[in-house]
């Protein structure tokens, strides 16, 4: 595992392909799959592909005391929009209460700082849906950015070609489907790398032979 490691060139070669970084490292691999996260799209540009580009879409939570934990019996989710599935009350594994996350597209890719507006927009939806919970002490508050793009579903492509798969825009259902998608990886890497070279040389028997009917038909 090369960690620290950001891609700055693609060398596809016949047999292999070449990563390199900004410090003369290198990676060298038959097969490349793009789970690049938020710079997915960086990658998919870095191999000569588009289609796609990440908008990042940070999320907030609060954590709440164990105290709070008899509040809630089950999962509170509200009825899901377009844009997100919604602010959800939770229990955890660890005998806390969560509340989020919020969905706020932003710009910069490395803003996983909280913000004041976040957990205000956190605290008034908690209030509506579990007023008691407020009264309870914040053991903790998160942030995280979401790979979203401008497309709803996620972008899944193989380029046999350059033998790369491209799992991109994986937003936080990836989790779950996270088996689903290396299945689906791995079923892509399988079909089979176009042979240029005998691309041309089919074509080009083709067309001789439909060159030779038609001359023997007008003939």
């Amino acid at each position: 595992v090369e960690l620290d490691f950001a891609v700055d060139s693609v060398s596809i070669e016949r047999e292999v392909t070449t990563l390199r970084d900004r410090r003369g490292r290198r990676v060298v691999a038959r097969f490349v799959v793009n789970a690049a996260g938020l710079e997915g799209d960086t990658m998919h540009r870095r191999f000569g592909f588009a289609g796609f580009s990440i908008r990042p879409r940070r999320g907030e939570l609060i954590v709440f005391d164990k105290l709070a934990r008899p509040l809630l019996g089950h999962t509170i989710l509200p009825v899901p929009t377009a844009h997100t599935k919604g602010v959800l009350v939770a229990p955890t594994v660890f005998g806390n209460v969560i509340v989020g996350p919020t969905a706020e597209d932003i710009e910069e890719r490395t803003a996983t700082g909280s913000t004041r507006a976040g957990l205000d927009d956190l605290l008034t939806k908690a209030r509506r849906i579990l007023p008691d919970l407020l009264a309870h002490e914040v053991t903790a508050v998160y942030a995280g950015l979401r790979a979203a793009t401008e497309h709803s579903d996620y972008q899944l492509s193989a380029h046999p070609d350059a033998r790369y798969v491209c799992l991109g825009g994986i937003r936080s259902t990836g989790l779950t489907a996270s088996m689903a998608l290396a299945e689906e990886a791995l079923l892509m890497l399988r079909r089979p790398v176009i042979d240029h070279t005998r691309t041309a040389k089919v074509k080009a028997s083709a067309a001789r032979a439909v060159t030779e009917s038609s001359a023997t038909a007008n003939g």
